[in-house]
């Protein structure tokens, strides 16, 4: 028998047995949410629905409560409608308020179910845990969304068709595939240069610049000593591409790097002692996550500390540490495919709260599939076991 309950911060769950459920995904760990839950700039409102049985946790969703719209991040709105957005809410048309379940980052299996579960198991679990999770939207009024669901390989998805959810692409996944032969950048770029020649000629245009201008790139271990400079980095950036903020405290930095050490690792770039960059990176035991870059772009230009930070170093580090995947942003696609990158096509899932809305989304779904898919035609798809 598995039992459902629910819990509005991971700090409710015992720390080992969170993490033995999230196994070794760094986006799906207690450090992670936890540093997440205490540093966001504005209160955000979390669930946990929880599978307990016998064994213990046996599965959970990792849900935000999205109520209204907020200055500082994304909301479901924003993510369906674009820049349409406003237009949606005042013709009634609005997602909002919604149960929003997955990371949104990278790849990560929305419904985790712990990894020595029977695949009969396995299945069930999943299913109970998309019914509870549909309960509690039913309880609340909330539209529900399942995000970054990789239609290859993702238990999820047979659970989701069945109960009649909308179905959407997401801005894809770009993936780096390193090879396991390669022992050093060196390597990469001679991959690099069989098929993409004029960026594997730019890499050492690109590092040459940096050693010229006095650019140096160094892994902070306490990160404190530059909390204003990173988040000052990191929010200017923000303001300057999305129009919003850097939804997280200046303390988020030392924090991430107390809760998972080794596995966080942060950047910065600077001109003798002037900040003019930083980078946050996730480890996995066979990945690596680029969730988030800040650059001053006035004196990045003549360092270039852009591709040297966002792409170089951290791609060198992956390789010395024997890693075989890398994780960037997304959008900037036409770059990503030029420095080797795949794209993994992942989906979104929503269930309205109404037929009227249901009967509106459908064709808007389909177009926004078709633009997606035209907008990211340029990174080569990758083959998702």
């Amino acid at each position: 028998m598995v039992s459902m309950e629910q819990v509005k911060s991971v700090a409710e769950v015992e720390a080992s047995e969170w993490d033995r459920l999230a196994g070794r995904s760094v986006l799906a760990s207690y450090g992670w949410l936890r540093t997440l839950e205490g540093n966001l700039a504005s209160p955000v409102s979390f669930r946990y629905i929880l599978a307990r049985s016998a064994a213990g946790l046996v599965g959970a969703v990792v849900c935000q409560v999205q109520e209204e719209p907020a200055s500082d991040r994304l909301n479901l709105d924003d993510l369906l409608f674009g820049r349409f957005a406003k237009a949606a809410r005042r013709l009634r048309l609005s997602a909002l308020p919604a149960l929003v379940c997955g990371t949104g980052i990278g790849v990560g299996e929305p419904v985790l179910v712990r990894g020595d579960t029977p695949a009969g198991e396995r299945e069930r679990i999943t299913a109970d845990l998309v019914q509870a999770v549909e309960q509690t939207a039913r309880d609340h009024g909330w539209t529900v969304c399942f995000r970054g669901v990789v239609e290859a390989n993702s238990p999820i998805v047979e659970a989701l068709a069945k109960r009649g959810y909308l179905r959407s692409r997401e801005f894809p996944a770009a993936c780096l595939e390193l090879d396991a032969g390669w022992r050093s950048f060196a390597d990469f770029r001679r991959h690099l240069k069989r098929t993409h020649p004029r960026t594997a000629k730019n890499l050492g245009r690109e590092i040459n610049l940096g050693r010229r201008s006095g650019l140096v790139i160094e892994q902070l271990e306490e990160p404190a000593r530059y909390r204003e400079h990173l988040h000052r980095l990191m929010n200017s950036h923000s303001l300057r591409l999305n129009g919003r903020p850097f939804p997280y405290r200046p303390e988020f930095f030392e924090e991430l790097k107390t809760r998972l050490e080794g596995r966080a690792v942060i950047y910065l770039a600077r001109i003798g002692e002037e900040p003019i960059g930083a980078l946050v990176t996730l480890r996995d035991d066979d990945a690596v996550y680029l969730p988030m870059i800040g650059i001053d772009p006035d004196r990045s230009r003549a360092s270039g500390a852009y591709f040297n930070l966002g792409y170089n170093r951290p791609i060198q580090d992956s390789i010395a540490a024997g890693h075989r995947r890398m994780f960037f942003g997304k959008l900037l696609y036409d770059l990503k495919a030029r420095r080797g990158c795949d794209r993994i096509e992942m989906d979104l899932y929503v269930r309205d709260r109404s037929r009227f809305q249901e009967l509106v989304l459908r064709p808007l779904f389909a177009c926004r599939s078709r633009i997606i898919n035209y907008l990211t035609a340029a990174l080569p798809r990758a083959e998702v076991g």
